[in-house]
């Protein structure tokens, strides 16, 4: 007889980013508050966490929203998107970051870590999270070709990326699922603009973090997987496309821009497969 085996099934046709995975896991029926409450558990200030129910090309979906309280209790939504211009619509110092060397206030990625491991989340949770964030740290060390060490995150930066990732990581360990799946991942296409010029998409970073991923380019000329979608996709190990199986529940996650014509959200489903 077969072992029913529950997986997680990502459907990122649209890219990923951080707060995409946690709009859909939340989406999926997670607790707000109760993520809110093991989050209060990292050493961080001046961030909220809140939610909206929004229409992406006319698909509905949940859009989460890092408040940050450096930001005049907003989120960095201009154009040029933590770095660089983003097609998620963020700041490259902002969730979907990019890791470069220090200029102003910032948090090293031993820092982040430590801080990651001094919270009260599960074990589980802490080995995914503080696997994205060495993913992510050693992506950016190779592409800015700079020692590991020197990678920083900007404070802001260092706080949006922190919950993010260590939310998603919680509702993921949550789930208790056994294997996860990617059913499809675009990347965007045309160019991003950031301190070093103009640079393709998938921009060097996000091409290392890729590695044996199947991803395409399309299906808009803008960069849809962030830095951070795709260390948490490599974090997750999800590669393999998705076996036959029962889908149980959906969750849908918006990016902040809304493309006509195609709808800017990242679907997640948890499913059963016997195997």
């Amino acid at each position: 007889m077969h072992r029913a085996r529950r997986i997680l099934v990502i459907h990122a046709g649209s890219g990923a980013a951080g707060d995409m995975f946690l709009g859909a896991l939340l989406d999926l029926g997670a607790n707000l508050e109760g993520l809110r409450q093991s989050l209060g558990t990292l050493a961080l200030e001046g961030w909220a966490l809140e939610t909206e129910r929004v229409q992406r090309a006319g698909v509905s979906a949940l859009k989460a929203h890092v408040r940050l309280a450096a930001l005049g209790g907003g989120e960095e939504l201009l154009g040029m998107a933590h770095g660089h211009e983003h097609g998620q619509g963020r700041t490259e110092g902002s969730g979907h970051t990019h890791l470069l060397p220090a200029h102003g206030p910032a948090r090293s990625l031993s820092e982040i870590l430590r801080i990651i491991q001094q919270s009260d989340l599960p074990d589980g949770a802490k080995c995914l999270a503080e696997r994205a964030f060495r993913q992510l740290g050693e992506a950016e060390a190779l592409a800015h070709d700079v020692p590991l060490l020197e990678v920083h995150f900007h404070e802001v930066g260092a706080v949006d990326a922190l919950i993010d990732i260590c939310g998603t990581a919680l509702l993921v360990d949550a789930l208790g699922v056994e294997a996860v799946h990617l059913a499809d991942l675009a990347v965007g296409g045309g160019h991003v603009h950031c301190s070093h010029g103009e640079l393709p998409v998938p921009a060097p970073a996000t091409r290392h973090l890729l590695g044996q991923i199947p991803w395409r380019m399309g299906p808009v000329p803008r960069e849809l997987l962030t830095p951070t979608g795709a260390a948490l996709l490599r974090a997750l190990r999800a590669s393999d496309p998705p076996p036959a199986c029962e889908v149980l529940c959906e969750g849908r996650g918006a990016g902040t821009l809304d493309f006509r014509g195609h709808a800017n959200v990242l679907l997640l489903q948890l499913a059963l497969t016997r195997s």
